[in-house]
């Protein structure tokens, strides 16, 4: 997904195209 520098990760575990920890 897309890797953009987020420290609040909230809701991005269940999906894998989100954050950098899509999960």
């Amino acid at each position: 997904g897309n890797k953009r520098q987020v420290p609040a990760k909230r809701q991005n575990r269940g999906s894998r195209n989100s954050t950098d920890d899509g999960g």
